[in-house]
């Protein structure tokens, strides 16, 4: 396994007068509302990758359980769900391994 290219240095963007964001409201949509059914609440983002590999991992130490539960589907605690974290590059996997 290679080892993580460095983060890139950012170059600033050119000044454009980008204006409000509309609210959802504005655009003709409405807010959706949390639904008590989800097991998994995703909020997604790379904060939200980090806090789900070590709750996992370390927290709850459910790695030395993954290959009994993995084909449980019952709770949250079934299977690791790193696989929404990486699908949305929220997190590279040589990160998740390096960590």
């Amino acid at each position: 396994m290679r080892v993580a290219f460095p983060i890139p240095e950012t170059k600033p963007l050119p000044e454009i007068d980008l204006g409000l964001i509309p609210a959802l409201e504005e655009l003709g949509l409405t807010q959706i509302a949390g639904d008590d059914r989800f097991v998994i609440d995703y909020r997604g983002g790379e904060d939200d990758a980090w806090w789900t590999l070590n709750e996992y991992v370390w927290k709850k130490d459910l790695l030395q359980h993954y290959k009994v539960t993995r084909n449980g589907l019952i709770g949250s605690d079934y299977a690791s769900n790193f696989h929404r974290h990486l699908r949305m590059d929220a997190f590279h996997q040589s990160q998740f391994i390096m960590r």
